[in-house]
């Protein structure tokens, strides 16, 4: 299955999700694509930990199973924080996760602000791996995101307290129950 991941982050702009976008655009450059081909559009998520954690559990819950492995494909800035960080929240297995990191054409300017906010990003996410306290919660919020969203998904169980998660008050705790990709 293949999942482009992405909400609508620049509503000022448009309201189709990053994930609808990539799946147009494939469908245009690939247009022989069979029209039941396990591809789908993740049209919610609003960060790079949503990016990861939502297709994770759209996949299982239509598979019925966990992904055997999973192919992120990413900007090469962000391997840190998908590999280390979000995996990590996740307990995503290191040895079944690839990634694939393009970096968009460098600048001067442009490269000292990307690594620039990178940084912060890495140092947010660190300590807040759930992205639920007040830097990261406010962003997604910001890009549109509500937890009414998963309101209107058969998210019971497991996945929506996963979905809920806040880590806890040190905002740094593993999510408590067991995740169905969890190791026997």
């Amino acid at each position: 299955m293949l999942v482009f991941s992405g909400g609508p982050t620049k509503q000022h702009v448009t309201f189709v999700s990053e994930g609808e976008s990539y799946l147009a655009l494939a469908r245009a450059i690939y247009p022989n694509l069979p029209s039941n081909a396990p591809i789908i559009a993740d049209k919610l998520s609003t960060d790079s930990f949503q990016n990861l954690m939502l297709p994770l559990v759209v996949f299982n819950s239509t598979a019925l199973s966990p992904p055997v492995q999973i192919t992120i494909v990413s900007h090469e800035f962000k391997r840190v924080r998908f590999l280390d960080q979000h995996c990590r929240a996740l307990r995503w297995p290191s040895d079944k996760v690839n990634y694939v990191g393009i970096d968009p054409p460098k600048d001067e300017a442009g490269s000292e602000q990307t690594e620039t906010g990178e940084a912060k990003a890495r140092r947010d996410w660190y300590s807040d791996w759930w992205g639920r306290g007040p830097a990261l919660g406010t962003k997604r919020i910001k890009r549109g995101w509500s937890d009414e969203f998963l309101q209107g998904l058969s998210w019971d169980g497991w996945k929506g307290d996963l979905a809920k998660w806040t880590g806890g008050p040190t905002m740094r705790e593993d999510f408590p129950f067991r995740l169905p990709w969890d190791a026997e």
